[in-house]
């Protein structure tokens, strides 16, 4: 008689969980370089407050700034 031993399957529970933490630990690593630029973001949303245009003119910029790069 030959008998296998087969490994439980792992709970659906416990696969959310490991890609919740999977997928925390992918975003600080990708946001990481990008942490020394936050302070100057706070700067740059009281530069546009003050030019009047508002903050879909910010969000333009910005858009027009990474869309070159996306591109590549």
């Amino acid at each position: 008689m030959v008998t296998t031993r087969a490994l439980p399957a792992a709970s659906d529970k416990g696969r959310r969980i490991t890609l919740w933490i999977l997928s925390g630990l992918v975003a600080l690593v990708l946001s990481r370089p990008a942490a020394p630029s936050w302070p100057v973001l706070l700067q740059m949303v009281e530069l546009f407050a003050k030019v009047g245009l508002g903050q879909w003119f910010r969000y333009f910029t910005g858009f027009w700034k990474w869309r070159p790069a996306s591109a590549c």
